[in-house]
């Protein structure tokens, strides 16, 4: 009790210093929930989108070499895209775009539409909705676009956002630069041909990334290999 009392008399003597101490507490406090709420938020969503383990990147892939890869232990899931660069050009700018094929059955890095579909057919284009916004670009408008030395018109099925290219912050610059995703039927057209430049991969539980990207260094040996990232 005597113990009590005398908390109590020093307390009231420096309620200032008390007073500081709760609110740095408090502050702390908030933060460390904060933050471990912004953590499984995260991770939630790279779980229900797929996030890939690792990408792969090639000058030159087939379907049948995607295949054959697919194969290598502690591969889940795998998918081939074909990504380039686009521009489009304005009154008084240029803007650039990363365009990524996806395929019809899309099971990693899935977009998150916030209008219309998913590019199903030919010349269907998948636009990213801050990108769409700073151009007041809507689902069934037409946009033209830069490739290969070449012009390419699209149709915009859908406005979205992909975990893959998930928005940084307030600041990041939408109106010079956007992600975009068309239909594998298109890339024939734009390519003069139809081959893949990068595999994507979902890895199986508890797999060792380093032994993984170290397989398929070793089994693209005879394919054009360039370079893989680590998406952990």
């Amino acid at each position: 009790m005597k113990l009590f009392l005398k908390l109590l008399r020093d307390t009231k003597q420096s309620m200032g210093q008390f007073i500081a101490i709760l609110l740095v507490v408090a502050f702390y406090a908030g933060l460390v929930t904060y933050s471990n709420n912004l953590s499984a938020y995260t991770k939630d969503y790279f779980q229900k989108h797929n996030l890939s383990d690792l990408n792969v990147y090639f000058s030159h892939l087939s379907k049948n070499d995607v295949t054959r890869l697919s194969k290598i232990e502690d591969i889940n899931k795998i998918e081939g895209r074909y990504t380039f660069d686009g521009t489009q050009t304005f009154e008084d700018y240029k803007t650039s775009l990363k365009i990524h094929s996806i395929p019809e059955i899309n099971e990693i890095n899935t977009p998150t539409l916030t209008d219309g579909n998913i590019p199903s057919k030919k010349d269907e284009i998948l636009l990213d909705s801050h990108y769409a916004k700073e151009h007041h670009y809507r689902v069934g408008d037409q946009i033209t676009i830069n490739a290969n030395e070449s012009s390419f018109n699209f149709t915009i099925s859908g406005l979205g956002e992909n975990v893959e290219h998930a928005k940084k912050n307030e600041i990041q610059d939408h109106k010079t630069y956007g992600v975009a995703y068309i239909a594998e039927e298109t890339l024939p057209e734009i390519l003069k041909g139809f081959y893949y430049n990068e595999i994507i991969i979902d890895a199986k539980e508890d797999y060792d990334i380093e032994k993984l990207g170290k397989s398929i260094e070793e089994q693209s040996k005879q394919l054009s290999y360039l370079d893989q990232v680590s998406k952990d």
